[in-house]
């Protein structure tokens, strides 16, 4: 069972607040460890106002992997990442002949 949260996220201001933040971003990174992964599920669980913040912060992280993934693609001609010249200069053998 979660341990309850004795965070209140009624003032954004809050260190409470800064700390979802924090372990939102975390979140978004793959970086959580096990404690803080539960931390942020008892946060989540206990207040409706962190469950919508939560909700927010997951659509603007979102909407800039979109925006920077489908930039990126614009640049590179659709590809992630640029393409390689070939042959590669230096490699001691050439695909084409």
């Amino acid at each position: 069972m979660p341990k309850q949260s004795n965070h209140d996220f009624t003032d954004l201001n809050d260190v409470a607040c800064d700390r979802l933040d924090e372990l939102l971003s975390l979140f978004f990174d793959d970086c959580l460890d096990d404690g803080e992964a539960a931390e942020l599920n008892a946060m989540l669980l206990a207040d409706p106002t962190a469950r919508t913040r939560s909700f927010e912060a997951a659509q603007l992280h979102a909407d800039l992997y979109t925006y920077f993934r489908e930039e990126k693609q614009a640049k590179t001609g659709g590809a992630i990442a640029p393409a390689l010249p070939l042959p590669i200069p230096g490699v001691g053998f050439s695909l084409f002949k």
